[in-house]
């Protein structure tokens, strides 16, 4: 009887501990970021198409001959919706047997790109893989300053400096931060592959005023799965 009085005192207490324990727990776990929600650019009409372009927060070396590693990085990096639905992306690089032009697809010339702030236009429709776009490019703030492309301007591989090289074998990267002279945005300097650098992400075709297709959720899905641990990189700063 003494023992059983005893463990009903001292229940409280427990009770007490556990609690605080929780809350410690809970206030200590870590708060992941809501995903960034894009907004239509403003002057396009209902029914309209347009694609974003950001550049990722985390970083990743450049190490891998498989296109489809980037698009798993960049579709990882970039949380973004558009009208509550999550957004898919391809990366802007080239591989060897992979170019920019040929990952992103066949371009409408009636699509135009914008960048992630929604208010400036980076190119006009079909103007996207030539030399006379980009220049409206200014200050992409949530990234380092430097980007993989592996990539011409136009979105073709740069012989032996694509994306997919071995430790001190050099891969093409642009300069993503202040008004970029065209064609330094993809093409400023090759680096060594085993650098650390952020990457362009192109969004998919979106519509105002239309949610995305749920057929594109699974890529999304996967786009984080193989590109979800890059969350954890390190973040370059402004």
């Amino acid at each position: 009887m003494k023992s059983f009085v005893w463990a009903c005192a001292r229940m409280p207490r427990v009770l007490f501990a556990v609690l605080s324990a929780l809350v410690i727990a809970q206030s200590s776990a870590r708060v992941e970021a809501a995903p960034i929600a894009i907004v239509a650019p403003s002057g396009l009409a209902n029914g309209q198409k347009f694609r974003i372009m950001a550049v990722t927060s985390t970083v990743t070396n450049a190490f891998s001959t498989d296109i489809d590693y980037y698009n798993g990085f960049v579709s990882g990096a970039l949380d973004y919706t558009y009208l509550g639905a999550p957004v898919t992306w391809k990366a802007w690089g080239s591989t060897q047997a992979t170019s920019a032009a040929n990952n992103l697809g066949a371009w409408d010339n009636a699509v135009d790109v914008w960048k992630n702030d929604g208010t400036t236009k980076i190119s006009t429709g079909g103007n996207f893989f030539t030399t006379n776009h980009l220049a409206a490019v200014q200050d992409f703030t949530n990234s380092g300053d430097r980007v993989w492309s592996g990539s011409y301007a136009d979105g073709s591989a740069v012989p032996d400096a694509w994306l997919g090289r071995v430790s001190g074998q050099n891969v093409q990267n642009g300069f993503c931060q202040g008004t970029v002279s065209v064609p330094n945005w993809v093409t400023f300097e090759q680096w060594g592959a085993e650098a650390e650098l952020t990457m362009y992400g192109v969004s998919s075709e979106l519509t105002v005023g239309v949610v995305p297709e749920p057929s594109t959720y699974a890529m999304a899905l996967a786009g984080l799965a193989c590109g979800g641990y890059s969350m954890f990189g390190r973040r370059r700063a402004c």
